[in-house]
């Protein structure tokens, strides 16, 4: 497992860290990837390519019965009933392959890549519930933040619904502007309903991808994670090395070429070395032996020559190769494609950089200009549609900030996946 420093924190608080590592424990997806990369190492051990000898033992009682009538030349005559037999017999064998076209040490290599790859597989699988996490785990940042804006919103219209029936009442406003303010508390008051419900939503995904009840509480920080300075050139020089997609069909192009290669030496011929020891007792009741008794050992090597197997080994060796190709040409197109993938990604996370940076500079502006709307509606320079109207700008530009501090984190994760970064 890939774990995560702890960090002094409150018990209330789960932090994106907190929640990546109760990933890699609980989640069901990653469970199953550790369970296949543990098979895969587990197979790759030189019995399993069959470098080692293979010992087998066996053994047998038997015990008859027979009745027996006997007569012989001389005169002499045998009659018995339940004669009994007794026949024991055991033996060790010892059979060792010492030389196969050097199948087995491919078989090894092969077992070795498999095992390789199958700890990319989840590494890859990894990468994928961390991404998906942090994108969780931030979507419940920028609900948090959504739904205090509308908060603050809120308890504005309730000030601007008390004042609005303070000056109905003295005469000094109009039933309109009292229904105008009443229906923009209630329109806000609707706002807040639906964001608290898009938030617990969020925190139901979360608790999901955790493996946990949907409903459990939990309380998150409140700011997105800032961002690192990133250049193309930079994640581009590490991407062959330390991308893991990239890695797995490496890995699948050369178990394609060991396969060929373990055909190719089924050409040379199989020697193996064999011996056994071998016991046998066997006790008679009647007749003419009533005891015999063997033991002994025997040692001998074996070869076996391929000579004609209607040229199915050809054809075996000639798909072996285009396996081969085929996967030489599907690592050239991932390496592509991820290549276009990392350009569209960073492309993406710069321009969401530059988009935050504009978009909190509008905040400033929507700021200063909702100052000086409420001073002009507390001079009575300004009506409340005016006002109202500042309160949209702003509203709309602390949205847009939350919005766009989210993508920046998305795309930035999406970027440290290419790269190989959540799981150093």
């Amino acid at each position: 497992m890939f774990a995560f420093p702890a960090l002094a924190q409150s018990d209330s608080v789960l932090t994106l860290p907190q929640a990546i590592e109760l990933s890699l424990k609980n989640n069901f997806d990653i469970r199953i990837a550790s369970n296949t990369e543990q098979q895969a190492k587990n197979n790759s051990n030189p019995g399993t390519a069959g470098m080692l000898p293979s010992v087998s033992a066996e053994g047998n009682l038997q015990r008859t019965v027979t009745n027996l009538h006997q007569k012989y030349s001389s005169g002499l005559e045998v009659d018995r009933s339940n004669a009994g037999s007794d026949n024991l017999n055991g033996n060790i064998s010892l059979d060792w392959t010492i030389f196969d076209g050097m199948q087995m040490f491919t078989t090894m290599k092969k077992l070795r890549e498999l095992s390789a790859q199958g700890t990319e597989a989840f590494k890859i699988q990894v990468e994928n519930s961390i991404e998906e996490i942090t994108a969780a785990y931030c979507e419940i940042i920028r609900q948090k933040q959504l739904l205090k804006t509308t908060q603050e919103q809120l308890v504005l219209a309730e000030e601007r619904l008390k004042i609005a029936d303070r000056k109905l009442a003295n005469g000094s406003g109009s039933r309109l502007e009292f229904l105008q303010v009443r229906t923009d508390r209630n329109t806000q008051q609707v706002k807040a309903q639906q964001q608290s419900t898009a938030l617990s939503a969020a925190r139901a995904a979360l608790n999901r991808l955790l493996s946990r009840p949907v409903e459990t509480a939990f309380v998150t920080v409140d700011t997105f994670p800032a961002p690192s300075a990133r250049t193309l050139e930079g994640i581009r020089a590490n991407l062959e090395k330390q991308n893991h997609t990239l890695a797995y069909y490496r890995q699948s192009q050369n178990i394609s070429n060991l396969s060929l290669q373990q055909l190719q030496g089924k050409r040379w011929p199989v020697i193996s070395l064999n011996g056994g020891y071998l016991y046998t007792k066997l006790d008679n009741d009647a007749g003419f032996t009533l005891q015999n008794r063997n033991s002994g050992y025997t040692y001998g090597i074996t070869a076996t020559l391929p000579i004609f197997n209607g040229f199915r080994l050809n054809t075996e060796i000639k798909n072996a190769r285009l396996d081969y190709q085929n996967a030489q040409l599907e690592y050239e197109q991932i390496r592509q494609s991820t290549e276009e993938t990392l350009f569209v990604a960073f492309r993406q996370f710069s321009d969401n950089i530059d988009i935050l940076n504009l978009n909190e500079l509008n905040y400033t502006d929507a700021k200063e200009i909702m100052h000086i709307a409420q001073e002009r509606y507390r001079v009575g320079a300004s009506n409340f549609l005016e006002l109202k109207e500042a309160e949209q700008i702003l509203e709309e530009a602390i949205t847009n900030v939350v919005n766009s501090r989210y993508d920046v984190k998305v795309s930035e994760t999406k970027l440290q996946r290419l790269n190989g970064e959540l799981i150093q």
